[in-house]
């Protein structure tokens, strides 16, 4: 799913993240909608969570799939490429 501007919320099995296009952020909340399976999934807090970090490309969420994000998490320039686990849904929020 391309993500055409506007805000974006983006569930994966294990975290959810805010994707907004406008601004090229990405917020990354703990907690998802669990496995796609049915099976237990570990929640794990990352650095910078709950904080918009920039975001170097917009992502294209496919459900079923993980998702690549380019962000620049450090702040000093430097990408890190974060992979999601499985994305459950994508809901446009604006």
């Amino acid at each position: 799913m391309e993500l055409t501007g506007g805000e974006w919320e983006v569930v994966t099995e294990t975290s959810t993240y805010i994707v907004d296009v406008d601004a090229m952020t990405a917020t990354r909340l703990a907690g998802g909608a669990g496995s796609l399976d049915g099976a237990l999934v570990p929640r794990f807090e990352l650095r910078r969570d709950g904080t918009a970090v920039p975001l170097w490309a917009v992502p294209a969420p496919v459900v079923g799939r993980q998702c690549d994000l380019l962000l620049d998490i450090r702040g000093d320039g430097i990408a890190t490429l974060r992979r999601t686990s499985l994305v459950c849904h994508v809901t446009q929020l604006r």
